[in-house]
């Protein structure tokens, strides 16, 4: 029977699909963590006589060699936080940039252990629906190895994950048939300022932003219009950000890429 131990804090619960933890996990008086390199030497040198051992790599013959000699192994896992430049979990953080939370201030999250022990590492978002698939595929993985469980450290809500900041609002364009929003001009730069358009089919409107469905590249790749005339005043740029009558106009609040939702 395979379960899942979920650490929360300094609170570790163990599940499994049938309710309940199994009974050797139950019944087991000690337990050990090795997260050094495993073979076969180690497995019995070091594991001989323990019940169960936490950070067993996806491996079918270490695993086989553990339960050979009485020993169940679980495998960590953690899935907020990742290395940049080495592959980790099966994957390599620096091929996919977008799993990276983009905090409150546009900038790339460090992990929380970035000032001890994990220098380099970053906050991955749960809510990146790329990301949710590999985690799953090295799961699946895992899980195919014979291990008897996974151990999955720093569980918690996914955070809170945004896009980079682009531009300011400027107008919202209505469709003249029907008065729906269709695109909104955004304003980019600080010097040669110019107008970009951007469509707003599936955007969602924040207390303080909009978010788009489209990629910054798509956004950089729009037409665009040179500014002329009036400058944004301090007090426009905390206005709300909502969709008026026809010719009104929302200025002032950040535009943001897609936030992106857990699901």
């Amino acid at each position: 029977m395979k379960f899942i131990m979920v650490a929360v804090g300094l609170l570790a619960v163990a599940a499994s699909a049938y309710g309940a933890a199994p009974e050797w996990f139950r019944k087991a008086e000690v337990y050990n963590g090795w997260y050094k390199a495993w073979d076969e030497k180690v497995i019995g040198e070091k594991m001989k006589g323990i019940p169960f051992v936490v950070g067993a790599p996806p491996d079918k013959k270490l695993v086989e060699a553990a339960h050979k000699q009485g020993t169940k192994v679980i495998t960590y896992i953690t899935l907020y936080q990742m290395p940049l430049d080495e592959v980790y979990q099966g994957s390599k953080l620096v091929d996919h940039p977008d799993w990276i939370v983009i905090n409150a201030q546009g900038e790339r999250a460090r992990s929380v252990f970035w000032g001890t022990e994990n220098i380099g590492w970053y906050e991955v978002c749960a809510n990146n629906a790329s990301y949710r698939k590999a985690a799953l595929a090295y799961i699946r993985k895992v899980l195919a190895s014979g291990v008897d469980g996974l151990f999955i450290d720093n569980a918690a809500p996914p955070a809170q994950c945004y896009g980079e900041k682009f531009g300011k609002l400027q107008d919202v364009y209505l469709d003249v048939e029907t008065d729906e929003p269709q695109f909104a001009t955004i304003k980019e730069g600080f010097i040669g300022r110019h107008l970009t358009f951007v469509p707003l089919g599936g955007v969602k409107v924040g207390p303080d932003s909009l978010e788009a469905a489209v990629s910054k590249e798509q956004v950089q790749d729009a037409p665009n219009i040179e500014q002329h005339g009036e400058e944004l005043s301090q007090a426009d740029v905390r206005a709300p950000a909502r969709p008026g009558p026809r010719s009104a106009r929302d200025r002032g609040h950040p535009f943001r890429l897609p936030q992106r939702f857990y699901s």
